[in-house]
Formats: C-alpha cells, structure tokens, sequence
C-alpha cells in the first residue's frame, strides 16, 4: 500500500467510526420533565385543531406557545395557541389554569416562559371560527 492509500483508509475509517458512534453511542437522558402541552391536557385544557383556514389565521393573531388570559361577556378562559407544531389551540377555565400552574411550579419551570399575562379582551363573537370558548373547554 502507498501513503495516499494509507491515509485515505486512515481517514474513511474514522468518517465511519464518528458515524456510527453517533448513530448508536449513548442518547442524551430523558429529562423527566413532561411538555408545555402534556402539562395543559393534565390540567384540564381541551386542544382543538386548526382544521380549517379561517381557524388557523385565528390562531395565528395571538401569542405563540405561551397561557394567555381571554376575557369574553361572561368569563375569563385562558388560551394557548401553536400555529407552527401542533396548529391547534388549547382552552381552559380559571381551574384548569391554576392546575397549569401547580404543574408549572412542581416541575420547576420559570413562569414568563409559560404564562403572558396581558388580558385580551374578545367580547364580539368570541372565537368564532372555533365555537364559543365555553364550549370548548371542560372543567374537572
């Protein structure tokens, strides 16, 4: 063999070995820590998905991945938009949410990456595109 050939096999081997360490070599360790949205339906938010235009452009106006408090005639339902990942909207009640928030707390998560506190006001045919807030939300 000549030194070309012996370096090229020197560096082929190693382009593999770095290869297959990265396919099969350790994974990083779960963190144990469940996802915003595991955390919402375990608090008793309803997701509803973004399976038409008009409810995707609705989605898409508000605040991404973050609890947003939305005042209609009656109440105060807090929401949590995603246009990009799961184009869906998570909906709860004043209980749901502050079961979102005892999670937020035992899994030690900063709260102002969860939660934007600014009240929207929707009081003219809230949410339209998706049915009364009301009736997309459950409380526990």
């Amino acid at each position: 063999m000549t030194i070309h050939q012996i370096t090229k096999f020197c560096f082929l081997l190693a382009i593999s070995l770095a290869i297959v360490s990265c396919t099969f070599g350790p994974k990083p360790a779960p963190s144990g820590r469940p996802s915003l949205e595991e955390m919402l339906l375990d608090a008793g938010f309803v997701k509803n998905t973004a399976d038409t235009p008009e409810k995707m452009a609705r989605i898409s106006k508000e605040i991404q991945r973050k609890v947003i408090p939305v005042q209609t005639e009656d109440q105060i339902y807090y929401i949590y938009a995603d246009a990009d990942f799961c184009q869906c909207l998570y909906v709860g009640s004043e209980s749901a949410f502050q079961r979102f928030e005892d999670l937020i707390y035992r899994n030690d998560l900063k709260r102002s990456t969860c939660i934007d506190e600014r009240l929207r006001s929707n009081q003219a045919e809230p949410w339209r595109e998706f049915g009364h807030l009301g009736e997309l939300c459950r409380d526990r």
